[in-house]
This record gives C-alpha cells, sequence and structure tokens, in this order.
C-alpha cells in the first residue's frame, strides 16, 4: 500500500475530521495572511504613466556598499537602472523613482577611440565590483584551439 492509498484510506475512514482541519486551515490563513496593499505589481506599475510618486516602496532605503561617499563633487547624476537619464543635481529617476547616483567623472568623459560607441553600451565597472565578480581578461590571440575530446560510440557503414 503507498502512499496516496493510505491518505486516501484515512480521507475515507475520517471525513469529519478532514472536513474541520479544512476549515481551520482557511481560518488560519486567512487571519495570519499579509495584507499586500503598500505594493504593486510591476504590471500595474507598468501601467501609472511612470511617474515617480508610482514607486510604493521606497528604493532610498536599500544600503549600496559600492555607493561612493564623495556625492558633492559629482556633476553628473544618473539612474542605476537606466543609465540614459542623466541629471545635474540629485533627485529621482522621471521612468522609476529611484534616487539618483553620483557618476564619478572618469565615466562620463569619452574614453579614446570610444567616441561613435553609444553611451547606453558602455559597462563600466570599478575595481571594487571587479573584485567582487571575479573579473579575468587575457589578451586576444590568434591560434589554432587546443582540445582533446574523446567519444565513445560505435561507427556503422
Amino acid at each position: 500500500m503507498n502512499l496516496t492509498d493510505k491518505i486516501s484510506a484515512f480521507v475515507q475512514s475520517r471525513p469529519g475530521i478532514v472536513i474541520i482541519a479544512v476549515i481551520l486551515t482557511v481560518i488560519l490563513m486567512t487571519l495570519f495572511s499579509e495584507d499586500d496593499n503598500g505594493h504593486l505589481m510591476p504590471a500595474d506599475e507598468a501601467m501609472l504613466d511612470h511617474a515617480p510618486q508610482m514607486s510604493r516602496v521606497d528604493h532610498a532605503q536599500h544600503i549600496d556598499p559600492l555607493k561612493p561617499k564623495a556625492q558633492a563633487n559629482a556633476e553628473v547624476w544618473s539612474c542605476s537602472m537606466h543609465p540614459h537619464i542623466q541629471r545635474d543635481k540629485p533627485g529621482q529617476c522621471p521612468i522609476c523613482g529611484m534616487d539618483l547616483i553620483p557618476v564619478p567623472q572618469h565615466e562620463t568623459q569619452n574614453i579614446a577611440g570610444m567616441d561613435g560607441m553609444d553611451e547606453a553600451r558602455k559597462i563600466s565597472v570599478s575595481p571594487a565590483q571587479k573584485a567582487l565578480m571575479r573579473i579575468e581578461t587575457f589578451p586576444v590571440e590568434r591560434r589554432f584551439p587546443i582540445a582533446s575530446l574523446r567519444l565513445v560510440g560505435k561507427v556503422a557503414y
């Protein structure tokens, strides 16, 4: 007799207990469920015309360990989720309502040889972020690939 048969036999032998258990479960779930009226679903947020007041979750309370300490000398402020939004003073992103973060001066200048590159496609990583992400880079070289591949099978003619 497997587990399904045992459960089925228990339910058939004691229907009153099962009904009481279901009713108690529904009552307890109703009493202890959290009312989620302070948050919106992502689809509902998109329908609020991208206004800053649409964000009911305060993103300013999040702690960013890599946040730059010197914010006073930042000339450009940008949204971390929407890097194309750039302002000359602190504020909130007009799309998502998140606080704008300071962009270091070296990231706002064009890198030599990349003048025509789209600004939204650039990715810059600080040394601290690079250490956390364990990024490894290797110089490009032209050579034949070296790989050993062992396979097991039958050859049919």
